[in-house]
């Protein structure tokens, strides 16, 4: 769903700038690990 690999699929700025990423998965699909390192 995402448009660049390894990238979360939402990308949200809360309130004092804080990034909020959120990944969508089917069940029993795991992270890549482009999405693994993003996340780190």
């Amino acid at each position: 769903m995402g448009v660049q690999r390894g990238w979360s699929d939402f990308l949200f700025t809360g309130p004092g700038g804080y990034l909020h990423a959120l990944e969508l998965k089917r069940q029993g699909e795991t992270m890549t690990e482009e999405q693994e390192a993003f996340a780190a």
